[in-house]
């Protein structure tokens, strides 16, 4: 049964110390299983397996040599010695981080009671912390809450007005085309009227010269 698996291949992680890095490459891995020399000073790890330098406090590997010393002549000697010393110096930076976290200043390392107490005292704080800013954001919700609750009836207060005064002009707007429309109503009686009684009296006119013209 083949699974089909493609294996990718990229020389631009990893790296052995000692080895000539490529040109503009930052390489993330340095894997310093074989030794690796610069001058007179080398580094193998096999060399170190029986040397506790974990729980021996302030124990470190020996110092690379320094980048000033190095020789120019030869970049690609130069950019693989540069990157052994920069792995030893790695190496020896992390051991000394660990014996500050557990080594005291006499040179001994702290018990686990010690340690435990260092971590009870931090958790602690932390939670001190954790309470402080609990506490303050409660003042500051409620803060929060009362201005919001103080807003409120100023903003209620502006839409009753609005409310209002809107009220206020629709109902004088109707009253207004009410009247309006009556004036308009009355003056259109009013004319009718005219009109009526100059039509009644213009027939009366007309009734009475017939009646002279059959009388003469």
């Amino acid at each position: 049964m083949q699974l089909k698996l493609k294996h990718t291949i990229n020389d631009k992680i990893l790296i052995y110390p000692g080895y000539v890095p490529a040109p503009g490459v930052k390489y993330r891995v340095f894997h310093y299983g074989l030794r690796f020399s610069v001058g007179n000073w080398s580094f193998d790890k096999a060399d170190w397996r029986n040397v506790d330098v974990v729980n021996k406090c302030w124990a470190k590997f020996p110092d690379p040599p320094d980048s000033s010393t190095l020789g120019v002549d030869n970049k690609e000697d130069l950019q693989r010695d540069l990157l052994s010393i920069e792995c030893a110096k790695t190496l020896n930076e992390a051991l000394n981080l660990h014996h500050q976290r557990r080594c005291s200043s006499d040179n001994s390392l702290k018990s686990e009671g010690e340690e435990r107490k260092e971590e009870s005292v931090v958790s602690r704080v932390s939670n001190l912390d954790a309470n402080d800013d609990s506490t303050n954001n409660n003042i500051t919700t409620e803060e929060s809450e009362s201005v919001q609750k103080d807003e409120m009836p100023s903003s209620f207060r502006f839409w009753m007005i609005f409310l209002w005064a809107f009220s206020g002009v629709g109902f004088l707007v109707v009253i207004f085309m009410v009247y309006s429309g009556h004036r308009r109503r009355g003056t259109r009686s009013k004319q009718g009227r005219r009109r009526r009684s100059l039509h009644s009296g213009f027939m009366e006119m007309n009734g009475r010269d017939r009646r002279s013209d059959v009388s003469l």
